[in-house]
């Protein structure tokens, strides 16, 4: 089992002057507010091909899905490169196998997100997730766009995130 992230703890999201520890957010949602079923998958389902995107991008999802759930339960995140400084993701339903592309995780501009922790791989830089929480905590522009620079929370209904609280970035930096 590998998460990335138990708790809010220091992380920084430098740009220029502006630094900003997401612990220090008031009132920022936490893991353990979104607490996800025990993981009960002991060997993944096989991918399902159903979809075009999911066709386009099998070998990636298959490899990165095979090393098990990470993610709320039975979930893993797939990460991919998009660009200079942007990250795509994938949720992978380890049970069934399905693969969900949520628009928000589409192309995420990770140009400010700047701590690289040693504790997780550097493809989930722009993200802090936990394998017994649905709260996915996402750090740069979504959908690559810069009005929606700065940290959303959103919580994974097992289909889709909802958007739980969004801090915008000129907030991160004027405090």
């Amino acid at each position: 089992m590998h998460g990335f992230a138990l708790a809010l703890l220091p992380v920084l999201i430098p740009a220029g002057d502006c630094s900003m520890r997401l612990d220090r957010v008031a009132d920022a949602p936490q893991f353990e507010s979104f607490r996800a079923a025990p993981r009960r998958v002991v060997r993944p389902a096989a991918l399902d091909l159903a979809g075009r995107e999911v066709r386009a991008r099998r070998s990636l999802l298959a490899a990165q899905s095979a090393q098990g759930p990470n993610f709320a339960g039975d979930y893993t995140i797939v990460a991919w490169g998009c660009g200079a400084a942007c990250t795509a993701f994938a949720i992978v339903d380890a049970r069934t196998g399905r693969a969900y592309f949520p628009p928000d995780l589409s192309a995420v501009r990770t140009m400010n997100v700047g701590d690289h922790g040693p504790d997780r791989p550097l493809r989930y830089n722009a993200l802090r997730f936990a394998p017994d929480s649905r709260l996915l905590v996402v750090l740069g522009a979504a959908e690559g766009q810069p009005a929606r620079e700065g940290a959303a929370f959103y919580e994974w209904t097992g289909r889709a995130l909802r958007l739980v609280r969004f801090v915008p970035r000129a907030q991160l930096c004027g405090r």
